[in-house]
């Protein structure tokens, strides 16, 4: 009995002194390369770098131990004749080896993409472990070069570097931790075994002078079959990968670090009150379920610890949605700005619902960071990834419906622990059922490839693509589905309401259709079906529009939401000799298109405004009972200006078959007086009944303008509102469209608060703005909010997550608005502009303020009797 004890222990031993080292040693490589990337995410770069070395020196440690265990004091690098230097230079040898790999690996990701990385890292591996082996074994590292040991190790270790990082950057870093540990595991074994058998074969081999002359003779070499078949495997392995992990991975920001200081509102004209009303009114858009979104984890597959909720404010950060207070009043949910929970008619079959959507402020509240500063700017730029966030959202749902588990702890939220088993299979089938439709809707889009290449990014999308592509194809008919390849930054709303027209390319008149068309286009639902009894029917919240649109214009022209002023307390002063040298160059090169500055008396004269009797904004339509006057942008041909056309020239040439819609005119027939005279076409078409409006090819601008007018006209029919009711929620203007080959410049007060610059964001500062072409970034970052107070505009830099914007992609061209020194006209607009006299305009935009309050003089010219109306020759 003892002797078999003996032996048991004898076993345990013989075993732990064979295979515990190897433990050690991936254990060891593993927390050097896991905790590093996560210690220098975070910028705690002191920290990573020990890591690292005490990582990789346990692992050396460890097997330079079980070589000497194993084979005695007469191998490897750590043999008993070395002296203690020799020794220690050996082991920071490999540790340096190693470590260069993987952090040029890292790096080579970062600046260069994958396929660099995937060399660095195989080549890399190849030659240091054709060092490790040669230096543990005491042999020609060229003997390994082109060995299968080496390249079966570096195959492994390879594939679990990639998986590794692809996850991590993904926001799987304990999934990507597990693939890096299953790789340097199988790795170290084999390692074991190729040192073992090297080493076994050198003693066997003695010091035999015809064994050494055979060595001698043998000819290493540098590049054979194995490596090249290691390659091959790596590459066809990884894409299988790729492909099964797909589904859960997206870019996402690293959790930004925390700052102390306090979010500063900065001084836009508009209360406390009036605010939080803007960042959680709703507009009508559905997201999901209220219930289920509160419910939701994150789409992150953890092995330790609890996953989160998709719902936290800190994780929905990092998609670069802005963190908001908890309130009863307008956000009790506890979501960041720009989410709104409201109570909604499905269209398709009236039920009822509690959801979660978007609003206006999610795109159009910006925030800058600089120093130790946030600065809150309500109506600007925001840095949101719709798509990103899309993706995590499918994926959250998919993770859910897969594992029972996640599935069972989102039932308990839904519908508390003491449901019933029908609760919970009607539950999953629901979810399953917008899974799935959500999985079409994706594969629809997937197959035609109609944003494949156009990724937006932060704070870009493609707004009129992607409303067409979700009304006229989604809701309607797939085969109106079109490329959108034209993603724009997503525009300041300061003083917007009093545009005459809107959109970058000037393709919308009235605020009410501007605003459903968005609303559609952020998912909210309506019933296009003419033989539906809800034909029609709208989750679009008519009142919550309005009232986002009396917020911002304010109770007169230019009183509502305002640009704000330059925080001098936090940035800096203004220099005012500069700025009053820059003045004068705005009046020459700038002024034109852009208007006199709203802080200017200049700009409350005649012709800087329109009234909506104009010819311009009613021929078409008898005008507004109401006359109202409105900023006359100028537009400007895409040739002249020479920035990307994608917008417009997409726009331009789009349309749609509304299939049998029955959308009729807005320009003719029976559409009068601001609304249908005759409201027989609201009728549901009955069996096979043909309408008396055919189905019909349309201009994209056309079909969304019949769509959203009918749209809000079926609201003022139901609540049977009075002509100037009507006027007044349509902003006393008529419901014009158009698709011009041109972009309307905005005034540009507050400008430096909501860069990137450009309608398509291709131009990272108003510095490079002010650059010929050639000058500006060809490549740049987006995602952080970290500004730069000199050049006006974010800064370069590549946090992880950010958005490598490169503007030689389709739609991302940073071409045109050009001031240089070559005849005027082909993107050319002004003369070269030495530093000194780009320098004294930005001080002059930054000294930009608001509109001051309203000139009686102008207020008179506005009470006026209506002026005739201008003819087409005017």
């Amino acid at each position: 009995m003892k002797s078999e004890s003996n032996h048991m222990f004898d076993t345990v031993r013989q075993t732990l002194k064979a295979r515990l080292p190897f433990v050690i040693a991936t254990a060891g490589e593993f927390i050097a390369l896991y905790y590093w990337l996560l210690l220098f995410d975070q910028s705690s770069y002191v920290l990573a770098t020990v890591v690292l070395w005490a990582g990789f020196l346990v692992e050396r440690v460890a097997v330079l131990y079980w070589v000497k265990e194993n084979f005695g004091g007469s191998v490897g690098i750590a043999a008993d004749h070395k002296t203690w230097w020799q020794k220690l230079i050996g082991l920071l040898l490999i540790c340096l080896s190693e470590i260069s790999v993987w952090v040029a690996f890292v790096f080579a990701q970062h600046y260069f993409g994958w396929t660099a990385a995937f060399l660095v890292l195989f080549v890399g591996e190849q030659i240091e472990h054709s060092i490790e082996l040669g230096l543990l074994s005491q042999t020609s590292w060229l003997n390994f070069v082109a060995s299968r040991q080496a390249t079966v190790i570096t195959v492994l270790e390879t594939l679990g570097g990639i998986a590794w990082l692809y996850l991590v950057r993904h926001d799987q870093a304990q999934l990507g931790g597990m693939m890096l540990l299953i790789g340097l595991t199988i790795e170290h074994v084999i390692q074991g075994d190729a040192i073992k058998r090297r080493l076994k074969a050198k003693q066997n081999q003695g010091d035999d002078p015809a064994d050494t002359a055979t060595d001698a003779a043998k000819q290493p070499r540098l590049i054979g079959t194995a490596p090249v078949v290691g390659g091959i495997i790596t590459v066809a392995i990884a894409a299988v990968l790729f492909t099964v992990l797909k589904p859960f991975c997206f870019r996402i920001l690293s959790p930004p670090p925390t700052i102390d200081a306090p979010v500063t509102y900065l001084n836009q004209n508009w209360s406390a009150e009036k605010r939080d009303k803007f960042y959680h009114a709703s507009q009508g858009t559905v997201l999901m379920n209220a219930d289920w979104f509160m419910a939701l984890e994150q789409p992150t597959i953890k092995f330790v610890g609890r996953v989160g909720l998709m719902s936290d404010q800190d994780y929905l950060a990092r998609f670069g949605f802005l963190k908001d207070v908890h309130s009863q009043e307008h956000n009790a949910s506890n979501l960041p700005v720009g989410f709104a929970v409201d109570d909604v008619t499905m269209p398709d079959d009236g039920s009822k619902q509690r959801v979660v959507g978007l609003t206006c402020a999610a795109c159009h509240t910006g925030e800058i960071h600089y120093a130790d500063h946030h600065l809150r700017i309500d109506g600007a730029a925001g840095l949101i990834d719709l798509e990103q966030f899309q993706n995590a959202v499918g994926a959250a749902f998919l993770l859910t419906i897969k594992n029972p588990l996640r599935f069972n702890r989102f039932a308990d939220r839904v519908l508390g622990e003491d449901h019933t088993p029908d609760e919970r299979a009607e539950l999953k089938e629901s979810v399953n059922r917008v899974l799935q439709q959500g999985l079409a809707e994706k594969d629809a889009n997937a197959a035609r490839e109609i944003y494949d290449g156009y990724d937006g990014g932060y704070g870009r999308t493609d707004a009129l693509a992607k409303i067409a592509n979700f009304v006229f194809g989604t809701q309607l008919d797939n085969d109106n589905l079109q490329i959108g390849s034209a993603p724009v930054r997503f525009p300041p709303l300061w003083d917007s309401p009093w545009f005459d027209w809107a959109q970058y390319n000037g393709s919308v008149e009235q605020p009410m259709v501007r605003n459903i068309g968005e609303a559609i286009g952020v998912r909210a639902r309506v019933n296009l079906d003419p033989r539906s009894e809800r034909f029609l029917d709208s989750t679009v919240d008519i009142e919550g529009l309005h009232e986002i649109e009396t917020l911002l214009a304010g109770d007169a022209p230019l009183q509502g939401l305002q640009s704000p002023r330059w925080p001098v307390e936090v940035m800096g002063a203004i220099n005012h000799t500069k700025a009053a040298a820059g003045a004068a160059l705005y009046r020459d090169l700038c002024q034109s298109c852009h208007l006199p500055a709203l802080d200017t008396d200049e700009i409350w004269e005649a012709p800087n405004w329109v009234a909506n009797d104009a010819y311009s904004m009613s021929w078409q339509w008898k005008p507004p009972s109401k006359r109202a006057r409105f900023l006359n942008l100028q537009g400007v041909n895409i040739g002249k200006v020479g920035t990307d056309p994608g917008q417009a020239t997409n726009f331009f040439s789009r349309y749609v078959n509304t299939g049998k819609s029955v959308l009729p005119s807005v320009t003719k027939g029976l559409y009068k007086n601001q609304q249908w005279e005759n409201k027989d076409w609201y009728s549901p078409v009955k069996g096979a009944d043909t309408t008396e409006y055919p189905a019909t090819v349309l201009s994209v601008g056309e079909a969304l303008q019949r769509v959203t007018v009918a749209i809000a006209q079926r609201h003022y029919d139901r609540q049977g509102w009075s002509t100037d009711t009507r006027e007044r929620y349509d902003g006393h203007r008529n419901p014009g469209a158009r698709n011009p080959l041109e972009y309307r410049p905005r005034p540009l007060n507050g400008i430096w608060a909501s860069p990137p610059y450009l309608h398509n964001g291709s131009v990272r500062t108003i510095y490079q703005l002010l650059c010929p072409p050639e000058q500006r970034d060809q490549t740049f970052y987006v995602g952080t909010r970290q500004y730069d107070a000199v050049h006006l505009g974010y800064k370069d830099e590549a946090v992880p997550g950010a958005f490598l914007f490169d503007t030689r992609v389709e739609g991302n061209l940073n071409t045109g608005h050009a001031f240089d020194a070559l005849p005027l006209g082909n993107g050319v607009i002004g003369p070269r502009l030495s530093h000194e006299e780009r320098m004294q305009i930005l001080e002059y935009l930054k000294s930009m303020g608001p509109a001051g309050p309203v000139p009686e003089s102008f207020a008179e010219a506005g009470r006026k009797a209506r002026e005739p109306e201008t003819s087409a020759k005017d």
